[in-house]
């Protein structure tokens, strides 16, 4: 079992599951809902993108959007306004370039 420090304690509508940290794709907002993309499930909750973007590491997750953080364990590219997971494309915010481009070079090694 993983430790708890790697998990998430998360509320749905619904009820209460637990989820693992490095299942976590991307966050999306969307209205008055955040959707946690995992490698298991879309689960949407309502609460705000803050309530659980403190809760992750800062070395794994970066927002990228107002309405986007993405977890590096699944970027397969970065382009100048945008990254690619997978088959999706989740815009760069003008706001948030700078920011993601110093954690681009904290966190990963160039060749």
């Amino acid at each position: 079992m993983p430790g708890l420090h790697n998990m998430l304690v998360i509320q749905t509508v619904y009820k209460t599951i637990n989820v693992r940290i490095n299942d976590i794709i991307y966050l999306e907002e969307s209205g008055a809902y955040l959707i946690l993309h995992t490698t298991k499930a879309k689960i949407r909750i309502p609460h705000h993108k803050n309530f659980i973007e403190d809760k992750l590491p800062t070395n794994q997750f970066s927002r990228i959007h107002k309405s986007f953080i993405v977890s590096v364990n699944f970027l397969d590219s970065i382009e100048k306004s945008w990254v690619k997971i997978g088959q999706k494309e989740l815009p760069i915010g003008d706001s948030y370039k700078d920011s993601f481009q110093q954690f681009v070079d904290a966190n990963f090694k160039k060749i």
